[in-house]
C-alpha cells in the first residue's frame, strides 16, 4: 500500500512537472492572424516598420500559428539581438510584434516586442519550414 501511494506521488509530480512548460501568451489568438509582415532587426523593445516580406496566403499563415502555438518558454535567455521584427494583423484590426531569431541548432527563438523578459522557442521540426519560409 505504501509503494503504491509513493508510486502515485513520482506519477504525479513527474505529470506537474512536464506541464510546466509555458505556452506562449496570446498563443490563443493565433487563429485570428490574416496577414503577417517581417522587417530586418534594427533594436530590442522596438518594430522596425520598414516592412521587406508579407504573408497573407492560408499556408504561409499556417506556419506563423504553428510555431507560435507549439513556442515554449525558455529559462533563462540574454538574447540582445534578433534577426527580424513581425508584426502579425489580427482580425477586427489589432496587431502584435514579435522578435524572431533562429538559433544554432535551427530552432526559432520569438519574444514579444516590449516584453524585456520572457523568450520562447520552437523545437526544429516545426522551426524548418517557417525558417526556408523567412530566411530564404
Amino acid at each position: 500500500m505504501y509503494r503504491n501511494i509513493i508510486l502515485l506521488v513520482l506519477v504525479f509530480l513527474t505529470l506537474v512537472g512536464c506541464q510546466s512548460e509555458q505556452s506562449m501568451p496570446g498563443s490563443d489568438q493565433s487563429e485570428e492572424i490574416t496577414e503577417v509582415q517581417v522587417s530586418n532587426f534594427e533594436e530590442l523593445g522596438s518594430m522596425n516598420e520598414d516592412f521587406k516580406q508579407s504573408f497573407s496566403e492560408k499556408d504561409e499563415i499556417e506556419l506563423f500559428r504553428t510555431a507560435i502555438e507549439e513556442a515554449k518558454q525558455q529559462e533563462e535567455s540574454s538574447i540582445t539581438t534578433y534577426d527580424y521584427d513581425i508584426k502579425l494583423t489580427l482580425q477586427g484590426g489589432g496587431n502584435k510584434g514579435i522578435h524572431l531569431k533562429k538559433n544554432d541548432d535551427d530552432e526559432i527563438i520569438m519574444k514579444y516586442i516590449g516584453d524585456s523578459t520572457k523568450t520562447y522557442i520552437v523545437n526544429r521540426e516545426n522551426s524548418k519550414d517557417l525558417i526556408n519560409l523567412v530566411y530564404e
